[in-house]
């Protein structure tokens, strides 16, 4: 910002990312008009100065006042809430691994905002229902093992043999269900299933998987 010329013009394709807090002033003397074609995040405290600067932008972020920004998705385990750069945290997607504990994520965070999807074990529900609005955050409250798939993976029969208790699945990508997989199998190793992508499967797979749906936005194939 401080190497542009006074009253620079832009044209940005894509993102413009303001998330590190900005001298209000500077940018009063840098910035004349940014043209967006896309999404703007910026903070709170800069928002009435850049977004007076700002056309045709199409959704902006504004990061509230005195969280920090940790960018589109966070897998937050015990290493990294040492790691943390702040106790109020705002972040599109939220991981938490099953080694958190409630006192330690107690600890750690003080407020959370998740504006697209939290995922975490069952047994913080108390803990971050104290943190964030879980009426107004999509969360899964996961028990067990954690299958995330995100891209195209086929589950085998095979794979429920290295399977200690339950697990929950979370779909974003592809999952094709193999033919050797019983329908029964899925109905007794799943707690839930949730489908924010698209299952291949047989008939009488998906009326066990349905039979455990919880969030489902995605398809049945």
């Amino acid at each position: 910002l401080r190497g542009l010329e006074d009253n620079s013009v832009f044209l940005v394709f894509g993102r413009l990312d303001a998330s590190e807090l900005l001298p209000n002033d500077l940018l009063t003397q840098k910035i004349k008009k940014i043209n967006v074609m896309g999404r703007v995040t910026c903070r709170e405290e800069n928002s009435a100065v850049l977004m007076a600067r700002i056309q045709n932008a199409t959704n902006v972020t504004i990061i509230p006042t005195d969280y920090h920004y940790l960018g589109e998705s966070l897998l937050l385990d015990t290493s990294r809430l040492s790691a943390l750069p702040g106790k109020k945290l705002y972040v599109s997607r939220l991981q938490i691994e099953p080694n958190v504990s409630p006192e330690a994520l107690d600890q750690a965070v003080e407020a959370l905002i998740v504006t697209d999807l939290l995922i975490a074990p069952v047994a913080l529900s108390a803990t971050l229902a104290k943190k964030c609005n879980l009426l107004q955050t999509e969360t899964i409250l996961y028990e067990g093992e954690l299958w995330s798939i995100d891209n195209e993976t086929t589950l085998y029969a095979s794979r429920f043999d290295y399977l200690e208790g339950k697990a929950t699945v979370v779909v974003r990508g592809e999952l094709t269900i193999a033919e050797d997989v019983e329908p029964k199998l899925l109905a007794q190793h799943f707690a839930k299933v949730h489908n924010l992508g698209e299952i291949y499967c047989t008939t009488a797979q998906m009326s066990a998987l349905q039979a455990r749906l919880g969030l489902n936005k995605g398809e049945f194939i």
